[in-house]
């Protein structure tokens, strides 16, 4: 393996480790959802008590029922959000957000470290 190649392997293994152990609380990832005017007004409030926000439900609309009823779960459960969640990655796909952006928001700097 080349040394460029072992840095970017080393470097993607970093960010994997990084998003892996990062996580934020259900209030601290809504101030963020709010911050970066993702939600706004009664949906961040909503978000913020577990309930599922209405700006949000047509991202339901391009998961399964049963993907839509399980992310509904998770996030009315969850009192931590993991930056590893597969939710995360979805909605960084579905809002077109930059993973940097959103790494940054769970305390990781760009490369991972």
């Amino acid at each position: 393996m080349s040394l460029i190649k072992n840095t970017e392997f080393t470097s993607a293994m970093a960010l994997a480790q990084a998003r892996a152990a990062a996580s934020l609380t259900r209030r601290e990832f809504c101030i963020w959802l709010d911050e970066a005017g993702v939600l706004d007004g009664d949906d961040v409030l909503s978000a913020a008590k577990g309930e599922w926000p209405v700006a949000m439900d047509a991202f339901l609309e391009t998961l399964s029922a049963e993907g839509a009823r399980r992310v509904k779960l998770e996030w009315a459960a969850a009192t931590d959000i993991h930056r590893n969640n597969d939710f995360i990655d979805l909605l960084i796909w579905w809002l077109d957000l930059d993973p940097v952006a959103v790494d940054a928001a769970f305390g990781i700097e760009a490369g991972g470290a």
